[in-house]
């Protein structure tokens, strides 16, 4: 009679097995991407933490708290662990403790944000005004993106001798943003003089 148990084979952390075939698993897609408008926008396959993700910002003209128009896929954080409570189990995030099954309502927190903003700041160069708003460098711009999503910070601008300041909302919303020529256009009605 043969023998027809399965040998063992070692198969090392990262890796798969399919009886004794080692295969590398399909890495789980957490959030796909869908064009809208004129960018594209991340949208979540699964839990994520509303309190951690930037999923919506403030818009001064109401004095509400609104979802982005486009959700880049750093502002999602899916740090999620299940924890068990009378036989159920629930998500928390492991990043900030909230327990998923409490509603997280956006600018509850605003006050520490703005308290962030006071303390960090972004200076772009090569700002210069024309067309009845500020121009900035196209790569000037991208950079200052970058920086401005761990902060959310305020950004500042010298425009012939004068120091103007927009909130990361505005700077960051697509829709205050034109694309001329190497540069990104908003309008000054967006900035305010720095000492204001």
């Amino acid at each position: 009679m043969s023998d027809t148990l399965p040998r063992i084979t070692h198969i090392n952390v990262g890796e798969g097995a399919k009886a004794e075939v080692i295969v590398q698993p399909e890495a789980e897609e957490f959030q796909y991407m869908k064009t809208k408008g004129s960018g594209d926008s991340a949208y979540p396959l699964t839990v994520f933490c509303p309190k951690c993700s930037t999923t919506h910002e403030f818009n001064e003209k109401t004095g509400s708290w609104r979802q982005k128009w486009l959700v880049e896929p750093t502002d999602l954080f899916f740090t999620i662990r299940y924890e068990w409570e009378a036989g159920e189990a629930y998500a928390v995030c492991e990043r900030c403790g909230l327990d998923l099954r409490e509603e997280f309502v956006h600018g509850s927190e605003r006050e520490q944000k703005e308290k962030v903003e006071e303390i960090h700041s972004i200076s772009v160069q090569g700002v210069v005004y024309r067309d009845g708003g500020f121009l900035i460098p196209l790569e000037a711009y991208k950079k200052s993106i970058r920086a401005g999503m761990k902060w959310k910070c305020d950004i500042l601008a010298s425009v012939s001798g004068q120091n103007y300041r927009i909130r990361w909302p505005d700077y960051s919303n697509v829709e205050n943003i034109e694309s001329k020529d190497g540069f990104i256009h908003i309008n000054r009605k967006w900035w305010k003089n720095r000492h204001h």
